[in-house]
Order: C-alpha cells, then sequence, then structure tokens
C-alpha cells in the first residue's frame, strides 16, 4: 500500500517536473531529452527496486524458519523439499509481479491527474510488468543462495544496492556500459519511453528460472537446520 501510494504521488508530480526549469543534469538521470517520458521510465525502475528488496526479504524469512527450528515440521511431511521451495518462490514471483502491477497503476493515475493522458495508466502498468524479470533474477538468486548457502543470502542485498546505485547515478557518473549491465535492471527496456523488447525479458526469465531450479537442488540435498 505504501509503494501504492508513493507512486501515486510521483505519478502526480509528473507535470510539475515537465514544467519545471530543471538543470541539464536531469536528463543523464532520466536518459532522456524527453523529461516526462524520462521521469515515469526511472520511476518505474525505481520502484522495481523496492519490489526486489521485498523479495529478498521474503527469502531471508525462510531462513528465519529454518533456524528457529520451524522447517523441522515440514521435512517430516510427505511433500517434498522442492515442492515447499517451489511454492514459496511462486507465491513470492506473484506477490512481487501483482505489486508492480498496482504500483504502476496507481503511478499511472497520478500522472493522468497531472498531465490529462489517460493512456499513462495502461502504458505505466505494462512498463512495470516489463521490469517483472529483472526482480525475478533478484530473486532468483535470493533463493540460489538459500539452497546452497543460507548464510550468504544478505548478498543479495549487493545486487539491489548496486542496481540502485548504478541506475540513478550510473549516467551522472559515465559508468562504462559493462558496468551499468552488471545490473539486472538495466536490460529490459525503459517502457513507457522505449517500445517492449522481448529478448531481454526472455533472457532474464531464463536466468531467473535456472537460478530457481539450482537452488531446488541445493535445498533438497543439504541439511535443513545447515547452512
Amino acid at each position: 500500500a505504501a509503494l501504492a501510494i508513493g507512486a501515486l504521488a510521483f505519478g502526480a508530480f509528473a507535470q510539475s517536473l515537465q514544467e519545471a526549469e530543471l538543470p541539464e543534469m536531469f536528463k543523464d538521470v532520466f536518459s532522456s531529452d524527453d523529461l516526462l517520458m524520462g521521469y515515469v521510465s526511472y520511476m518505474t525502475t525505481f520502484m522495481a527496486y523496492f519490489v526486489a528488496a521485498f523479495s529478498v526479504m521474503a527469502i531471508q524469512s525462510l531462513r528465519s524458519e529454518e533456524t528457529s527450528t520451524l522447517l523441522e515440521p515440514i521435512a517430516a511431511m510427505p511433500l517434498s523439499r522442492t515442492s515447499w521451495l517451489l511454492a514459496q518462490v511462486s507465491v513470492t514471483a506473484i506477490a512481487s509481479a501483482g505489486m508492480l502491477l498496482l504500483v504502476g497503476w496507481s503511478a499511472g493515475v497520478g500522472a493522468v491527474f497531472a498531465t490529462g493522458k489517460n493512456s499513462l495508466v495502461v502504458d505505466l502498468g505494462w512498463a512495470h510488468l516489463n521490469a517483472v524479470p529483472a526482480v525475478l533474477v533478484v530473486l532468483g538468486l535470493a533463493a540460489l543462495l538459500f539452497g546452497f548457502a543460507p548464510r550468504l543470502i544478505g548478498v543479495t542485498w549487493l545486487v539491489v544496492g548496486y542496481s540502485m546505485f548504478a541506475g540513478s547515478f550510473g549516467g551522472l557518473l559515465n559508468l562504462p556500459q559493462w558496468a551499468l549491465d552488471l545490473s539486472p535492471f538495466a536490460h529490459p527496456a525503459a517502457m513507457p519511453l522505449e517500445d517492449f523488447a522481448l529478448q531481454p525479458v526472455l533472457v532474464l526469465v531464463a536466468i531467473a528460472g535456472a537460478g530457481i531450479a539450482l537452488a531446488c537442488v541445493g535445498f533438497r540435498r543439504r541439511d535443513i537446520s545447515g547452512g
């Protein structure tokens, strides 16, 4: 709910940003001379960082359950470890996608009030869904670490933090392209500023799927109370 309210406020700020006399540095931050489209595209990715943080916390909660022995009864049930982990990750993935869609619609509503462009509701909804594969990569990494080395799940926060840093300041600092590409959020098209691109979405989904599959292998083999 807090993200949706924040997105509504950010969307409502769109027209004021467009009419304001802003320094040239904002064009580097938004990666566009079109401040309105650049702004809403940037905010789409910015909101995706917070949803990625949610996905990391969801996996960390599984580790907390494990260390508090709450998973021991699950280990004794007929439900396989693989099925259990897949269920937990699937719920987190669906919740993340739902959060992004809600946030996109909220930002669109705010932008409509500010600009009068009704199409922004649909455009920003699709734009936020376009960020889901990048969030899934973060989720897949967190799950992978949970499966093999649960004590290292915190490393996933470095990915989220670096992605936020590179996405926000990479243009200002003139970071090389390879440094920007280290962030999974750098690869989907910057909708609605750019047209949808299928290839990066498929690649990110494949990477996320591989991470989750390997996580299931690791979780099935390791000591459930260790790490």
